[in-house]
């Protein structure tokens, strides 16, 4: 069995590395030591690598004496964990044991990238000509700070600001000013060219990640015991999300009082010309605390679109106000701008609307709280039942397994399609953050260490790797075999070509390409499912394809000295992908893209 765990304390460090100026040239954070951040450290016109396994303790503070990580939109951060190994930013006095709880949020800022992303307003709700460039700065950011360290926004909806992917954030959320804390993860104008993934923020006293703006794409966030919103968006984000996870803990203190799920606001100001502002979003679990909050709300004439999660434990279930209210069908828009279709709520039905909003919200202007229509509609496919997952209890007692249990309706239900022809979104058959098999949350989030999953969440899962150098001939495919058993597992597949030169193979392929089959056994005669394919491995996931490489020991495809020997070849044509694979038979099949012919390394690694 390989079973992933979770950074603790006790591990052994090189060093204690103070980090107190700015950083203005290429820079590598290392997981042998321990980073301490004081201050508004700003990443500028530089790159900010942060190996797997490292933690980052950032000092106490408030006001002009907060401690944050700035990204500016000349600097860019890579920061690849993974699942047994997470990237970690705390507070300076986390004994990193597990036995800190929320009511320690407020304990140092947060982390913000600023991006070249479009937005739509700004926070002071000034009015734009319609092809003026907006910009804006992080609200209670000091203004003795350059520009650099507060200023976010542009032209660029490709923009890149680097990769985020199994980071955890905990305990942030300080304030800078009067009613303004900072976010667990703030991103102000980031384009759709920074990948962001498997992301935590626990226990943040505001809201834990919060979107101004910007395009970009996040998959695989949990939202876990915040002071304020889970997941809010404005001023014009315009991105996509999937697999997003709320959890709403008790009120800790004053400034430790949990709010909705999804806060989504469009913009400050209407300017004619732009964009409204809104997300996609596919499945997401959003568990309430049952006091507080709704499981969305929907204003400032922003949209919304929620299919295929499960909202539970929440007293009102939607919030749409006066000014998102055009955008139900029947109140004037022409397509359907508030989508929310192929739900479960997991509340009594009667708390489903909020009741004190504008008479003018509901399908063909009827007030929402007396006609239900919108969300009731049968063509909506949304459902007011019990969703009957595993548990969810919000205490550390090992009682949250949010998977669907066997009977659940999230299992059998109708789905709404994903996009056609997105390729960003993976194609699931459930309603949910979660497969009935497999919590990803499970082995690099606080929620584990600290023991708020249960045991079998943490179970792990059996692997038979493999490693065979085969020939291709010309226009011929060779298949190859490889079996996961006990659960889902990460993994890395490659199949290497030109690279097989430094290994004195005189012949190898030179273009490589790998098809991804899973064996479904129900049907007779078994049937071969593509799950995944692969070309050449540089492409905007190189930067974690190369960290994962060097993660699982493999040899590098770049040019670079391993293990004392130099690798000279430059392959950028081998095949390579990441991703989690079920329980299952899976076959391998290499063929060349030029219909060449020559030898080929096919490899799987485990990235637990």
């Amino acid at each position: 069995m390989i079973t992933a765990s979770a950074l603790l304390a006790g591990a052994v460090y090189a060093a204690d590395v103070d980090v107190t100026t700015n950083i203005t040239t290429d820079t590598t954070w290392t997981s042998d030591n321990v980073y301490h951040l004081s201050g508004f450290i700003t990443v500028v016109g530089a790159t900010l690598n942060i190996e797997a396994g490292t933690v980052v303790k950032c000092a106490a503070g408030t006001g002009t004496d907060a401690t944050a990580l700035i990204i500016s939109q000349t600097g860019m951060i890579n920061a690849v964990g993974f699942p047994s190994a997470p990237i970690i930013f705390t507070a300076e006095a986390d004994p990193m044991d597990g036995s800190w709880g929320p009511e320690e949020g407020n304990a140092w800022g947060g982390l913000i990238i600023l991006g070249n992303a479009p937005l739509n307003s700004d926070r002071n709700k000034n009015s734009y000509a319609d092809g003026t460039v907006i910009t804006d700065t992080v609200e209670g950011i000091p203004e003795f700070l350059p520009e650099a360290s507060r200023v976010f926004g542009g032209t660029d909806p490709e923009d890149n600001s680097g990769v985020l992917s199994y980071v955890s954030i905990r305990f942030g959320g300080s304030e800078l000013a009067q009613d303004a804390e900072i976010n667990g993860l703030t991103l102000g104008g980031v384009g759709r060219g920074t990948q962001i993934d498997h992301i935590e923020v626990f226990a943040n006293s505001d809201d834990s990640i919060e979107f101004f703006g910007g395009t970009v794409d996040v998959k695989y966030a949990v939202s876990a015991y915040g002071g304020d919103d889970g997941f809010d968006y404005d001023q014009g984000w315009e991105g996509r999300g999937q697999f997003w996870v709320y959890i709403g803990g008790p009120v800790a203190n004053s400034k430790f009082e949990p709010d909705n799920g999804g806060e989504h606001d469009g913009e400050t100001s209407f300017n004619e010309g732009r964009n409204i502002g809104g997300g996609v979003v596919y499945n997401a679990t959003y568990v309430g605390n049952g006091d507080s909050g709704a499981a969305l709300r929907i204003r400032d004439n922003a949209y919304a679109v929620y299919k295929n999660s499960i909202f539970t434990g929440w007293p009102t279930g939607v919030r749409i106000e006066p000014d998102s209210g055009l955008r139900i069908p029947g109140n004037g828009e022409t397509v359907s701008l508030i989508d929310i279709t192929n739900n479960i709520w997991d509340f009594d039905a009667a708390d489903l609307f909020h009741g004190d909003e504008d008479d003018t919200l509901g399908a063909g202007g009827t007030n929402l709280d007396d006609d239900e229509s919108f969300l009731a509609d049968v063509g909506n496919s949304n459902s007011v039942e019990a969703a009957l997952l595993a548990g969810i209890s919000r205490t550390a007692d090992g009682g949250f397994d949010p998977r669907p249990l066997s009977n659940s309706p999230a299992l059998s239900n109708a789905l709404a399609d994903f996009p056609e022809g997105d390729t960003w979104f993976t194609e699931v058959d459930y309603q949910g953050a979660f497969s009935k098999d497999d919590n990803w949350l499970a082995g690099w989030t606080y929620l584990s260490e600290a023991g708020y999953l249960s045991a079998s969440a943490d179970a792990g899962a059996e692997l038979v790797n493999l490693s065979t150098r085969v020939v291709v001939g010309a226009g011929e495919t060779v298949t190859v075999g490889f079996t996961v058993t006990g659960g889902s597992h990460n993994l890395m597949i490659r199949a290497v070509g030109p690279k097989l030169a430094d290994l004195e193979v005189s012949s190898p392929l030179a273009d490589p390409q790998i098809q991804i089959f899973n064996t479904d056994f129900s049907v007779s005669p078994p049937a071969q499912i593509q799950v995944g394919s692969a070309d050449n491995w540089v492409d905007e996931n190189t930067v974690q394809l190369s960290a994962t490489m060097s993660y699982v020991g493999a040899f590098p495809l770049e040019v670079a000295e391993f293990q004392g020997t130099s690798y000279d070849t430059v392959d950028e044509t081998s095949a390579a992908i990441t991703g989690s694979f079920d329980t299952g038979v899976y076959t391998i099949q290499v063929t060349s893209v030029d219909g060449g012919e020559g030898e080929v390394l096919i490899e799987v690694y485990s990235v637990d």
